[in-house]
């Protein structure tokens, strides 16, 4: 429901933080690899806007397939799509988060976590699951190892020769 509330009126803010919010395994907002959750969840959130719309008398509808978040779970539950839809969602995802103000760091940090779910969708639950920064020093960690390991071996064989 709180996405309904700017169509109601004028909504203000403050700076304090009134409580602490612990993220857990059971809230929505926890990182979560269940992509029917949180297709439904995109969906549920598209009514509830639409709904409200409707009834202060607005005629223009959300639409959800001009919803970044929720093209990208879709393409990832479709296990990945098109390289055309693929720039299209980006390209989407660009616009939005411009739209939104954010920083260069955020943009990029936004689309590098939808492309590696849209273009690699078997990446997407550790991506989703970990976070696109833990994700990376993950990926890191296991090539750096892999490569010192093949290292290792070959200065083994090596050293084994006679």
């Amino acid at each position: 429901m709180l996405v309904t509330v700017p169509f109601y009126g004028e909504v203000g803010g403050i700076e304090d933080a009134l409580m602490f919010y612990r993220v857990h395994g059971q809230n929505r907002h926890a990182r979560t690899t269940d992509l029917h959750h949180l297709v439904r969840g995109r969906e549920l959130i598209a009514n509830y806007i639409n709904q409200a719309v409707a009834q202060v008398g607005l005629v223009d509808r959300f639409n959800l397939q001009q919803d970044a978040d929720y093209l990208t779970f879709k393409a990832v539950q479709n296990q990945g799509c098109s390289g055309l839809k693929a720039l299209k969602i980006l390209w989407l995802t660009l616009q939005e988060m411009r739209v939104l103000g954010r920083s260069s760091k955020e943009i990029t940090t936004r689309l590098l976590w939808g492309g590696i779910c849209i273009l690699f969708p078997s990446e997407a639950p550790s991506v989703l699951r970990l976070g696109l920064n833990q994700y990376l020093r993950c990926k890191l960690v296991a090539q750096n190892l892999t490569s010192q390991s093949e290292e290792i071996q070959q200065t083994d064989a090596h050293a084994a020769k006679p």
